[in-house]
C-alpha cells in the first residue's frame, strides 16, 4: 500500500494505491473510520465533515472534508494511513 497526500486547504484528497489483495480490508478499514468508528491513533476523525470513498482497480481516493472553522492536519492523517497499513500487514 501506498499513498500520496494532496492538501490544498479547504479539504484532503489522498491518493492510495498498490493494495493488491488487502484492498478488501483496507475499504473496510476507511469505511470504519466513515462511520465515526476510527481506530486510529488520533482524533483527526473527529474533526470530518465528510469521508468520500471512491474505490479503484487497485486504488482508492479519499476525500477529506473538514468541518466548517477546522483545518485537517496531513501529518495526523498521515499517522493514520501508516496504522491502517500497519493493522492490515499484521492480519496477512
Amino acid at each position: 500500500m501506498k499513498y500520496r497526500i494532496n492538501d490544498d486547504q479547504d479539504r484532503i484528497v489522498i491518493q492510495v494505491g498498490e493494495l493488491g489483495d488487502d484492498q478488501g480490508q483496507i475499504l473496510d478499514a476507511f469505511q470504519a473510520c466513515q462511520e465515526g468508528r476510527c481506530t486510529c491513533p488520533t482524533d483527526e476523525y473527529k474533526k470530518l465533515e465528510s469521508l468520500e470513498i471512491q474505490p479503484g482497480e487497485d486504488s482508492v481516493t479519499l476525500e477529506l472534508t473538514p468541518r466548517q472553522g477546522l483545518q485537517l492536519d496531513p501529518g495526523e492523517i498521515e499517522r493514520c494511513l501508516d496504522h491502517t497499513r500497519e493493522q492490515i500487514e499484521r492480519q496477512d
